[in-house]
């Protein structure tokens, strides 16, 4: 072969090459991940045990151990399925999981787990931001969710009102935020379980009336349909019946949606389209589910 055409096939060899390589470098990186959460969750949650007591949470191994790696990963789906597949969210006595993971482990295990057993009002944002990201990666792979929380129905209320709470926090990134947004569509696509009922219910109840365009306008709806008007005054009635806390809360939970498309409408038109589009289209799925 002349010697131009062997430096060309040479190239070209190379440049075929390269994908490959960098495949099997991103493989070798994804399963170093894996192996350090399976070597994590030995160490802090599934631990050889006769013990039952729940596990305490550390702040420090989220944040630097388990936050940190896959922040640096982008949200990679792999990861965040191997922390599934490790029991990091639940606690149930007597489920399977996949010991190949943890291999050096014994199937006695403990009947805890890690982040909605020290779930507490004190828990950091990490901490419930992971439990938004596995949360997620249950739904996308058909795993039951809900039930999960079935245990401990007031702490899910004041978890799902804190998850309500950051989705329309803008200092968070994108990323974060859409992540958020795809657990509240699954919590409005799964109003057949109690609990999740009982939160989504209020945010779409009549009392979200109140950001309507002006009182003329509402009084033109109620007279279109005056059963609402009876449920309207009726709302009336328990908010100015309700204590400080209470009112807060019921504020809250009437201004959420009209929050939330504000900030859709901003991010339609806004310049940084790019950055906002997987976001914009996230908000037009959780407002569409919700009304």
């Amino acid at each position: 072969m002349p010697p131009a055409k062997r430096l060309r096939s040479s190239a070209q060899s190379r440049q075929h090459a390269a994908p490959a390589r960098t495949a099997s470098s991103e493989n070798v990186h994804e399963d170093k991940a894996e192996g350090e959460f399976a070597s994590l969750a030995k160490q802090h949650w599934l631990k050889t045990s006769k013990r039952t007591a729940r596990v305490k949470v550390k702040n420090d191994v989220l944040k630097r151990e388990i936050w940190d790696a896959i922040e640096k990963d982008g949200f990679q789906y792999k990861p965040l399925l191997a922390l599934e597949g490790l029991q990091t969210l639940e606690r149930f006595v007597g489920m399977p999981i996949d010991l190949s993971l943890v291999a050096c482990c014994s199937a006695n295990l403990p009947p805890t787990s890690y982040l909605w057993p020290g779930y507490s009002d004190d828990s950091s944002n990490f901490h419930v931001l992971l439990m938004v990201l596995i949360a997620n990666v249950k739904r996308r792979e058909r795993l039951e969710t809900w039930a999960i929380f079935n245990d401990r129905p007031s702490d899910f209320s004041a978890l799902f009102r804190r998850i309500l709470s950051m989705s329309l926090d803008t200092s968070l990134s994108w990323t974060i935020r859409r992540h958020i947004l795809l657990f509240v569509i699954h919590a409005f696509q799964s109003l057949d379980c109690g609990i999740v009922r009982k939160e989504c219910a209020p945010l779409v109840s009549i009392s979200i009336w109140h950001n309507l365009s002006s009182d003329k306008k509402r009084d033109q709806l109620f007279n279109a349909t005056p059963h609402l008007k009876k449920a309207w005054k009726a709302s009336a009635k328990r908010y100015d019946a309700a204590d400080d806390e209470t009112k807060a809360r019921l504020r809250f939970e009437r201004s959420w949606l009209y929050t939330l498309i504000l900030d859709f409408l901003n991010q339609i038109y806004s310049e940084d389209v790019k950055e906002g589009t997987s976001l914009a289209i996230a908000y037009a799925r959780v407002t569409a589910d919700a009304t």
